[in-house]
C-alpha cells in the first residue's frame, strides 16, 4: 500500500480569554474589586492604560487571605479602557478589563 499523506490543516486562532469587566460607577466615580488571596501580604493594584503603562497604583497593607472587596478609585482618570492587575507580592492574583465612559 502507499503512505498516506494528508494536508496539514491550518491552525486554528487561539481565542482570547474574555477578562472579567468592571465599569466605573458614575456617582461615586470607583470601581469595586473583588479578589481572594491564597495568604496574608500586601495587595497591589495596578490601573494600566492601552500601551500598558501604569496610570495609578494603590497598596492594601497587611491584608489576611481571604475574599475581599476593595474601592479602587477612578475619579480623575479620563474615559476610556484600562487593565487593573492586581498583584500579591510578585503573584499575579487578579486581572480585570475597566471601562470608564
Amino acid at each position: 500500500l502507499p503512505p498516506r499523506t494528508s494536508t496539514p490543516k491550518p491552525p486554528r486562532p487561539v481565542p482570547k480569554k474574555q477578562l472579567p469587566k468592571l465599569y466605573v460607577d458614575l456617582n461615586s466615580g470607583q470601581i469595586q474589586v473583588r479578589y481572594k488571596m491564597p495568604r496574608e501580604g500586601e495587595v497591589e493594584m495596578i490601573l494600566l492604560d492601552n500601551s500598558m503603562q501604569r496610570i495609578k497604583t494603590t497598596t492594601y497593607l497587611h491584608v489576611n487571605g481571604g475574599t475581599f472587596l476593595e474601592p479602587f478609585d477612578m475619579l480623575n482618570i479620563s474615559n476610556g479602557q484600562y487593565r487593573l492587575v492586581l498583584k500579591l507580592g510578585s503573584e499575579v492574583i487578579g486581572v480585570y478589563d475597566v471601562v470608564k465612559r
